[in-house]
């Protein structure tokens, strides 16, 4: 027989012996078990199952350096297995060899294991009072194996690993509410100690912290409600001080989206822009369609360098409105598009600190915009503040184009120190995620 043959007839008894041993534990036989795994070694020293099982009963027995030979010899086997190094590290671990269970864990980690090497690093980190460094190894872990979420929800995953995962994700939203905290302590110190009160509430119900009962059936912000703020659809323009001005400049802004419009579309982009994974049925027509397209002056905060040059007034127009300023988050300034025949369908917005103002710029007959159980017929010029965190919906039913200038202002009933705790929490709340690769729910 050459080596090749060898090669396959010991794969093929290893392969042979796991399925007896896997057969024999099922039926409860773990002595019998035992000596499957036993000799399966013989043919795979590395073999992971066999490590894991022989492990926890080699401990068990006080066998502990026999238990020592038989990972020093699977590491020496496979190299480039991480496993051997994980199991060798809760061996370290049993023994209260710290420093070493580390090093087995850093191996492992850097040898690409599944994960769980990680779970348990942090958990030593976390022990050994080093939170900075437990969260980052936790929220590397959590970022980068997915099978972390599904071993949440899957019974066979062992307890011990479970618990693990409920501390590790309650460590981490328990980092992540200090930092929230910390960030709006510095606010109440320049504002007062009411600043942040109502930033504080909203954040707590957007994490599930807290439940609040909505102010109006027909509004559900998507992300934040901020309590207090009265709810209202549609908003008086005679308000707002700034209005006038922008609407004298209409024709001047108007001008200028025409001469956007008259290049090709390639300058457009489609609205709705969800992955596959979000693309519900509700946005399936619209979703990557230019049916509903946008030319964005601001995006995520940031100015389109480009698209200001190409509209000098537009730009100026905005700079001194009261536009919501959220780091990576606001302000959203941008011409709206509507093709004849299309349906916004109903959706709520994400917050109801902020409302949305249309500037109409091209309105044919047959459009429309409804908010809560108010609708309201565009005119050319003339400005329509709403709060989009009601259900609300528009179309154009023309066989021409409709066009708009949207942007978002702060809500008028907000001070200044509650505009700075609400920015100052969105952003500590985004930024964290961000840096950590978390959700708003270790769970969803």
């Amino acid at each position: 027989m050459n080596a090749a043959d060898q090669t396959q007839s010991a794969s093929a008894v290893a392969k042979e012996l796991q399925q007896q041993a896997a057969a024999l534990l099922q039926a409860g036989q773990s002595q019998q078990a035992k000596k499957c795994y036993q000799q399966l070694l013989q043919f795979d020293p590395a073999n992971h199952n066999a490590l894991r099982f022989l492990t926890k009963q080699l401990l068990a027995n006080g066998q502990v350096q026999l238990c020592h030979d038989m990972l020093q010899t699977a590491v020496q086997a496979a190299p480039q297995a991480a496993h051997p190094h994980l199991h060798l590290a809760m061996l370290h671990r049993a023994r209260g060899q710290t420093a070493a269970a580390l090093e087995a864990l850093n191996c492992a980690v850097e040898l690409g294991d599944d994960g769980l090497a990680a779970l348990y690093k942090g958990k030593i980190e976390c022990e050994q009072q080093q939170a900075q460094a437990a969260l980052h190894t936790w929220s590397e872990a959590w970022k980068n194996h997915a099978q972390l979420r599904q071993w949440q929800t899957d019974p066979t995953t062992p307890k011990s690993v479970y618990r693990l995962l409920q501390e590790s994700a309650a460590f981490m939203l328990k980092m992540r509410r200090e930092h929230i905290l910390a960030a709006l302590d510095e606010v109440d110190q320049l504002h007062g100690s009411d600043s942040s009160q109502g930033i504080r509430q909203a954040i707590a119900v957007a994490l599930n912290e807290q439940t609040v009962k909505l102010a109006h059936p027909m509004q559900k912000p998507g992300f934040l409600n901020y309590p207090g703020l009265s709810p209202q659809p549609f908003y008086d323009t005679g308000q707002f001080d700034w209005v006038d001005e922008l609407q004298t400049a209409c024709a001047a802004i108007r001008k200028e989206l025409l001469s956007v419009l008259a290049n090709d579309d390639s300058e457009l982009h489609a609205y709705v822009e969800l992955p596959n994974a979000q693309n519900t049925a509700q946005w399936q027509t619209l979703n990557q369609s230019l049916q509903w397209s946008s030319y964005h002056l601001y995006r995520d905060g940031e100015p389109q360098q480009q698209h200001c040059l190409d509209c000098p007034v537009t730009t100026a127009a905005i700079q001194h409105l009261p536009l919501v300023d959220v780091q990576q988050h606001a302000p959203e300034v941008f011409f709206s598009m509507l093709r004849p025949g299309t349906l916004i369908p109903p959706h709520f917005g994400l917050s109801n600190y902020k409302l949305a103002v249309h500037l109409p710029l091209i309105i044919p007959d047959h459009c429309a915009i409804r908010v809560g159980d108010q609708t309201h017929c565009w005119q050319e010029g003339q400005i329509v503040v709403f709060d989009d965190s009601f259900e609300h919906e528009a179309w154009n039913r023309s066989e021409q184009l409709r066009a708009v200038l949207i942007f978002e202002i702060w809500h008028p009933q907000l001070n200044e120190g509650e505009r700075a705790a609400i920015r100052t929490g969105i952003e500590a709340l985004l930024g964290f995620n961000q840096r950590h690769g978390m959700r708003l729910n270790l769970k969803s």
